[in-house]
């Protein structure tokens, strides 16, 4: 009678995930692509296509997690900000100068 051996071999890999950014956040932006006519922005590299680490005048907080920084001053922005741009969980600093903005400045901003 012949024997067959079976062998199984386990292997394990260890390995991270990029860190991503914090839903509210992720929606924030996008919002504010969308109603600041985000196609015709001078710059708008990345957004809606990469991770978000990589779009144009976003500064991430240490850990990449949440958003630090919106910086699009001088970038054709036009229209009004959305209401959600007061969503961001950890945000330090919102520049905006030097666009095409109209209306009033949302009071939730100072969420």
């Amino acid at each position: 009678m012949k024997k067959t051996i079976v062998i199984f071999l386990f292997l394990t890999t260890s390995f991270s995930l990029p860190a991503q950014v914090v839903p509210q956040d992720s929606l924030a932006l996008v919002d504010l692509y969308n109603f600041t006519n985000g196609p015709n922005w001078f710059n708008h590299t990345n957004w809606l296509t990469g991770p978000v680490s990589s779009w144009y005048g976003i500064t991430l907080n240490p850990g990449g997690t949440s958003v630090k920084v919106v910086c699009l001053a001088v970038n054709n922005l036009s229209e009004q900000l959305p209401s959600s741009i007061g969503d961001f969980v950890f945000i330090d600093s919102l520049d905006f100068s030097g666009n095409y903005l109209t209306g009033h400045i949302p009071e939730e901003i100072g969420n």
